[in-house]
């Protein structure tokens, strides 16, 4: 299956498996309060050679922020309280899986805004098969760029997520 037919989420799942990926995601999760979704989501246009722009940024999470704050985090807080009582073990694994859900859900709506952004609106370069790994770096950085100054959150923390999704 190529790039182009891998959903958001089948990408992303197969991502956050690759080394360095889900700590550091959940490293920028619990440190600077980011979305792992969101930061999938990046990754996941990037390899696609979209450049995001602050307005397609504030297109998606604008989309799916109500989901986000009223089912995603509940489930997680939830979860994460009862992971350390012996008690609600077999709660916290189950709302694990409902916190998976909620977040297919909310990647599949953030793919969906995507699809819909205007063709203007994003960057599409030309590239030759070439230089296809350079390029696809190059516009993961711009687009770490992006979310680093739309979010007001120093590049520099963002550069071990750059570094593990790009290796």
């Amino acid at each position: 299956m190529g790039k182009e037919a891998l959903t958001l989420w089948d990408y992303a799942t197969g991502l956050y498996q690759r080394p360095g990926v889900a700590s550091e995601c959940l490293r920028l999760q619990d440190s600077l309060d980011l979305d792992v979704c969101l930061l999938l989501f990046v990754a996941w246009l990037s390899d696609r050679g979209l450049t995001l722009t602050d307005k397609n940024l504030k297109q998606v999470t604008d989309s799916c922020r109500t989901w986000r704050q009223e089912v995603v985090l509940p489930l997680r807080e939830r979860r994460r309280r009862w992971k350390t009582d012996l008690a609600h073990s077999w709660e916290s694994e189950a709302l694990k899986g409902l916190e998976l859900q909620a977040e297919r859900e909310q990647m599949d709506h953030m793919e969906a805004s995507a699809r819909s952004f205007a063709r203007d609106d994003t960057e599409k370069p030309s590239a030759s098969p070439g230089n296809l790994p350079a390029l696809g770096s190059d516009t993961l950085l711009r687009n770490l760029e992006t979310l680093s100054s739309s979010l007001a959150i120093p590049l520099e923390s963002l550069s071990a997520l750059r570094e593990a999704v790009s290796a």
